[in-house]
């Protein structure tokens, strides 16, 4: 069944709205103490779309991965004009631009969680969450480049 335009915008929609939510839950979480913590929906909607993020991440990164001679969007400059991502959405290109999201967002608990020392408790456990998270990304890409494959 072929969808169409008027569904790929509510689509499209709904997911601006999930990712309007997870940055404000993180950037929140980041700003407010240990103390302030978000609310169970929130935390439940980071948990939840911070699992669909990663496993997007670990697709793209394999796809990229396995057809090195297909087109590169991470080279194409088209990847990274947002205009043309909301007005032209090519689904691996809406992909890649959620993997850098992600990755940014790790960033930021990481950084928030630095700025603190890296104290148990000192942040929110969303932050914590996140940037062990991060690491897990970092030990999935290196233990990828790492093994041999066979050359």
């Amino acid at each position: 069944m072929k969808k169409t335009k008027l569904v790929n915008n509510l689509m499209l929609f709904l997911a601006i709205i999930g990712l309007c939510l997870y940055t404000f839950t993180i950037i929140s979480a980041a700003i407010n103490s240990s103390e302030d913590t978000p609310p169970s929906f929130l935390r439940l909607l980071v948990t939840s779309l911070g699992a669909i993020l990663a496993t997007n991440i670990g697709a793209v990164m394999g796809i990229a991965v396995q057809n090195p001679d297909g087109p590169n969007v991470f080279r194409d400059r088209n990847t990274y004009n947002l205009k043309k991502l909301f007005t032209e959405p090519d689904s691996y290109k809406i992909r890649v631009f959620a993997s850098y999201f992600y990755v940014i967002a790790l960033l930021i608990g990481l950084v928030s969680w630095g700025i603190k020392g890296f104290a148990e408790n000192s942040v929110s456990p969303i932050i914590e969450e996140l940037s062990r998270t991060l690491l897990g990304v970092i030990l999935g890409v290196m233990s990828f480049y790492l093994t041999p494959n066979g050359d």
